[in-house]
């Protein structure tokens, strides 16, 4: 079966290349930070992390991307009676623009499958060049993630700006410290792909194990299990055909823990 998923795109997942040594640090507040989960249809996808700083990303009619709060390299889990601050700039190159979008709040569980979602409708009807903010209040604890969705279809929405959203939480969050440079944890070529043609999955192997490859299609339904056996520190080399083509995320799992995030794989 051919899956569609038009708006999933996926950015490099970044982990250590080298070992880590465990440190904590206190926080107050938590803002978006990469890597993406998926993201697709945004101009500036940078310029929505961090703290609030008047520059905004541009999402266009049925842009969507869900992501994380970060501390350090900490993601944090929101508490019920968080508040989520969301700021946005309307620039003046835009008027007319509608600015509509639904924000969801997401419980994801390792392998990205959504175990619940709260959907949150924000309208940005403010003066041009104004930064402007709407809260919400979490309402149950557990959400992980936050999902962005602008749609012409569903809410009216062409057009969303978004400058940054910040989470207020107090709390201690572990830091990892390497002592080297940072590489991708799994990429792959080429991508896309003639899915029975298969590509290639370059794994940097960050600590030793047993190594496994699970594909997972783009609903969050693992499709496939691929044992790459007793693993070494280092890089190494598989090769992955699909039956059947359509969007697929790859993740490696160590020891039955995972590592990194999910890659995208396209198979035409």
């Amino acid at each position: 079966m051919k899956h569609q998923a038009i708006f999933f795109g996926l950015l490099l997942i970044f982990a250590g290349a080298m070992r880590v040594s465990a440190q904590t640090m206190n926080y107050d507040s938590a803002s978006l930070g990469s890597p993406f989960i998926f993201a697709f249809g945004i101009q500036d996808t940078s310029s929505m992390f961090g703290n609030p700083d008047s520059i905004c990303a541009q999402f266009a009619d049925g842009a969507s991307c869900s992501l994380r709060f970060m501390v350090a390299t900490t993601s944090i889990t929101m508490q019920k009676g968080d508040s989520v601050h969301i700021y946005w700039k309307i620039p003046s190159l835009a008027p007319g623009d509608s600015n509509v979008a639904q924000v969801h709040l997401q419980n994801l569980d390792q392998n990205l499958k959504p175990h619940g979602d709260t959907a949150f409708l924000v309208l940005e009807s403010s003066p041009l060049n104004v930064e402007e903010m709407a809260t919400i209040i979490v309402p149950d604890t557990g959400f992980n993630a936050i999902g962005i969705d602008v749609s012409s279809l569903l809410n009216g929405g062409t057009s969303f700006w978004l400058d940054a959203i910040v989470l207020v939480q107090q709390g201690t969050a572990g830091v990892a410290r390497t002592s080297g440079s940072q590489q991708p944890v799994l990429m792959n070529y080429p991508n896309p792909f003639y899915h029975s043609a298969g590509t290639r999955v370059q794994v940097h192997v960050p600590a030793a194990g047993i190594g496994m490859l699970s594909i997972t299609d783009a609903l969050g339904r693992e499709v496939e299990r691929m044992p790459l056996g007793e693993l070494n520190e280092g890089d190494m080399e598989a090769s992955l055909s699909m039956g059947s083509a359509g969007i697929y995320f790859v993740r490696l799992f160590i020891d039955g823990e995972p590592y990194g995030a999910p890659i995208e794989i396209s198979g035409e």
